[in-house]
């Protein structure tokens, strides 16, 4: 059960970026092309926030776009979680590969990290037997030190 009430990705625009920036719900829909309407139902709540609206509020407020849809998925998320998410994992039966532990199918590839610290999927396949990445996947790629995956798409220098 939730206790603190979830703020609506409105909510967030309105209390984090409109009010201490004295923007009005008006301003903001005339400089990004907006219907005045469609910003105050964004605000109350009442509408989503779409991918054009994320570029425009993104090019307004000079950030990602990807912050808005974000705010919007994880709001979805989360009201499904609320609603229907118990019932769903009653339900479903998770798909178990090989031993208990691993849960984790084995064609999926690992998430490595590069050097810039940018997450990457490895290529490659792991076997099923082992969990192991076949030969073939490892050429070209470097280990980055203390990491027990190699990184993605690094190679070395000479």
């Amino acid at each position: 059960m939730r206790t603190i009430p979830l703020a609506t990705p409105g909510e967030i625009l309105k209390y984090e970026f409109l009010e201490p920036l004295n923007i009005t719900p008006y301003r903001l829909a005339t400089n990004t092309g907006m219907q005045p309407i469609a910003v105050s139902e964004i605000i109350e709540g009442k509408r989503s926030v779409t991918p054009e609206t994320a570029l425009k509020l993104g090019a307004f407020f000079e950030m990602e776009a990807e912050f808005w849809m974000n705010l919007q998925r994880y709001y979805e998320l989360e009201k499904a979680r609320d609603a229907v998410g118990e019932k769903i994992i009653a339900r479903v039966t998770p798909l178990r590969m090989g031993s208990p532990k691993k849960s984790v199918h084995p064609l999926v590839k690992r998430l490595t990290r590069n050097v810039t610290g940018r997450v990457g999927l490895e290529a490659g396949r792991s076997t099923p037997s082992t969990g192991k990445l076949s030969s073939k996947s490892k050429a070209g790629v470097t280990h980055l030190p203390g990491a027990e995956t190699p990184a993605f798409g690094t190679k070395k220098k000479a």
